[in-house]
This record gives structure tokens, sequence and C-alpha cells, in this order.
């Protein structure tokens, strides 16, 4: 048992929290359910478990039950909270992977060390990978593009400072954009949407197999 005000969070592999889940855990605790332990490293910085811990609190509970493990790096430790979430009642969303990606980026990890780490197919992380880098540019170029407006920097010095390309930066400020990104992020919102198309597809094929099989049981007319 360890004092959940000792808990210590600097990151989370989620977006954002789920207050219904949150709830939902919280009148568990209240009926004696006993959920299983959050996970912590030896500096108390929560791994896996936030919205346990945060039901636990609900409930006016001051402490929790823990795994506490080796302390590793940041990355390592996203790493480890992605991988136990995976494994858990509610698997993290594209959004949630996307965000972890995002902060793994943050922490100067590159494209082949991030397909070492999060735990799909390369192939499937590299989208995951070009799309996140693609919002971040997109991101970066809107605050070079504001600086630049307010003249505060040139189109190089903005470039440089907020790790953009100059290219990229120079279209943006003229109303062009080069075929080639063009093309590049369309082909990434094509592929995304035509992986949600096949995931909706096989859904609604394994919806209609079991409708039919109650059909032929008599269970539903």
């Amino acid at each position: 048992l360890i004092k959940i005000e000792d808990i210590r969070t600097s990151f989370f592999v989620r977006r954002e929290l789920d207050q219904d889940l949150v709830i939902h855990l919280a009148e568990l605790i209240e009926a004696d359910v006993e959920l299983p332990p959050i996970t912590v490293n030896a500096e108390m910085e929560l791994i896996d478990g936030r919205h346990r811990k945060e039901a636990h609190a609900l409930v006016g509970y001051h402490e929790i039950a823990a795994h506490v493990v080796p302390t590793v790096g940041r990355a390592e430790s996203i790493a480890e909270a992605l991988a136990a979430n995976m494994g858990g009642p509610k698997p993290p969303t594209r959004e949630d992977i996307s965000f972890c990606i995002e902060l793994l980026i943050g922490e100067g990890k590159g494209e082949s060390a991030i397909c070492d780490i999060i735990p799909f197919p390369r192939s499937v992380v590299r989208k995951y990978v070009h799309t996140v880098k693609n919002k971040i540019a997109i991101s970066r170029t809107k605050v070079a593009l504001q600086a630049v407006a307010r003249g505060e920097m040139t189109l190089s010095q903005a470039a440089a400072h907020f790790q953009v390309s100059f290219e990229r930066l120079q279209a943006a400020v003229t109303g062009k954009v080069s075929k080639k990104n063009a093309s590049a992020e369309v082909g990434s919102m094509r592929g995304a949407l035509g992986q949600r198309v096949r995931v909706l597809g096989s859904m609604v094929s394994r919806n209609l197999k079991e409708l039919h099989q109650r059909h032929e049981d008599g269970e539903v007319s």
C-alpha cells in the first residue's frame, strides 16, 4: 500500500481522463470489489492505473495497492505504460497512441526507436509516426507564421527557431503548397480513412453474422 498523495504524475498515455470510467470504478470500490494494483516506479511516478488512482481518491481513500517497478528512462516509462494499457479493459484509442508517439518524439526518439518501443507491427507504427510528424509540422508552421507576421523574425529565423522546413514555411506565406507535401498529406489521410473503413466493415460483418445465427436459432424475429 502506498499513499495516494505521494504518487507523482509526469506524463499520461491517454489524451484525457475518462470520467465515466472513474465513476464506474469508484462504484466498484464502494461495493468492495478489489481492483488490480496500479504500477509505479521507485520514484513513486505513476506508470499504469490513472483511472484506478482517481477512483480511489474519489471515494476518499488515502492509500492504494501498487506494484513498484524499477525506475527507467522517461521514454521507456511511456512505453511500459502504453503496453500495460494495451492489455487492459480500456485499450488506448488511435488518438491515445498518436499522443504517446508525440510524447516520444518530444523525448528525442526517432522513427526507428519508436518502432522498437511501440508494441505494434513496424509498418503500422510508421504510419502513426508520419501522421504525428505532419501534425507537429503544421502546428509549428502556424506558430512560425505568427512570429513572422508580427515582425519578430525573418522567414529563415522562424524556420530555424521553430524547427520548420524553410520551403514549407515559405509556401505557407505565399499560400502555395508543394505538390509533394500535399500528396503526402492526402495520402496519409486516405490511408487513415481506408483503415477505419476496413475496421468498420469488419465490425458490421461480425454483427450481421451474429444476427443471422440468432435468427436461425429462433432468438430474434
